[in-house]
């Protein structure tokens, strides 16, 4: 009796390790995934749509600009480029150093600006510095209160954050992120509809 007892059991608990084995592997999995997309949150699948609130912006945008391989299109109401002691490590630096390599990278990198803020214009000259075309709209003849990611005619990243110290590092601000070539294709014309109404190159 207790020999066939033994058999039975060994075959019990080298099925119970094999379950145990098979259930961690689906969970490592599924937590390599979940962090995948915590820390690359612009690795979207087409047609996803992923909010992107406050602090969030600045790791995806630089992500998404970072990974563009044919085009970058912004708009922008406010931007800044600092270079005060005071601001260590500005994240709208950052940001515009990122457009920076991607256009040494090949990509072509437009940028509508606002003329109402002074910042705008210092920022525009650190952009033109790398080669950036950049063209200023007139606050006069209409505000661009747009503030508009869109690359690789893709991958759109549309809301509220300007590229400003107070609004990537400190306003409550709320983004949507969305990977959709017909979305992306309808902010593209929108953008250039912006771009030909410039005041300057």
């Amino acid at each position: 009796m207790i020999e066939h007892i033994k058999p039975r059991l060994a075959r019990a608990s080298l099925e119970s390790v094999a379950l145990f084995l098979i259930l961690g592997l689906v969970i490592g999995i599924v937590l390599t995934e979940a962090v995948f997309m915590v820390f690359s949150p612009i690795i979207l699948p087409d047609g996803a749509i992923a909010t992107v609130s406050d602090r969030e912006y600045l790791p995806i945008a630089l992500d998404a600009i970072s990974s563009a391989q044919d085009e970058i299109l912004v708009v922008l109401f406010s931007a800044s480029y600092e270079t005060s002691p005071e601001y260590d490590n500005p994240s709208a630096n950052r940001l515009m150093d990122a457009l920076g390599g991607a256009k040494t990278r090949g990509v072509k990198v437009h940028i509508v600006i606002d003329s109402w803020y002074e910042s705008n214009e210092r920022a525009a000259k650190e952009l033109r510095k790398n080669n950036i075309e950049v063209r200023v709209r007139d606050y006069n003849s209409a505000s661009t209160h747009s503030k508009l990611l869109v690359i690789d005619k893709k991958l759109v990243i549309v809301g509220s954050t300007n590229w400003s110290h107070y609004s990537l590092d400190l306003n409550s601000e709320t983004n949507v992120a969305v990977a959709n070539k017909k979305i992306a294709g309808e902010f593209r014309e929108y953008f250039f509809s912006l771009w030909e109404t410039c005041l300057e190159n």
